[in-house]
């Protein structure tokens, strides 16, 4: 706080005090609420890591089974007779 130039009487003192205690239990407050926020956000966040991680394990199978299947078909297109189904080219 700053200095004062006049001398405060009781009341003013009591007054003072008192908005004092007041301002320190709402800061108190709000630092308890923001740690359980807090608390809450850190789960909240564990929680989406690890349905990223499912994401991404599932997407990677289904990459892997396509290009398995997607293998599969165009092994079977360029064995056939030799003939590939490539550019025509002018004469």
């Amino acid at each position: 706080m700053q200095k004062r130039a006049v001398v405060a009487d009781r009341e003013e003192r009591r007054a003072r005090n008192l908005m004092q205690q007041l301002l320190t239990l709402k800061k108190d407050k709000e630092e308890r609420r923001a740690r359980r926020k807090e608390e809450s956000r850190k789960e909240y966040r564990k929680k989406v890591a690890e349905s990223d991680e499912k994401r991404r394990d599932r997407e990677k199978k289904e990459k892997e089974e396509f290009w398995r299947r997607e293998g599969k078909k165009r092994a079977h297109w360029n064995s056939e007779d030799g003939a590939g189904g490539g550019k025509k080219r002018k004469l």
